[in-house]
């Protein structure tokens, strides 16, 4: 869709993961991805 408009798309996803205690030692249980989406508009 920004695209159509005229503007220039970058995307990033960032993930991140908590650590959990097990009986052997610890896990990462990864959280909810975040995408990062930014639009500019192009110059002509």
């Amino acid at each position: 869709v920004l695209e159509k408009k005229g503007f220039g798309v970058s995307l990033t996803q960032a993930q991140v993961s908590t650590s959990r205690n097990m009986p052997w030692g610890r896990r990462m249980e990864a959280l909810n991805p975040v995408w990062i989406i930014a639009g500019e508009k192009r110059k002509d």
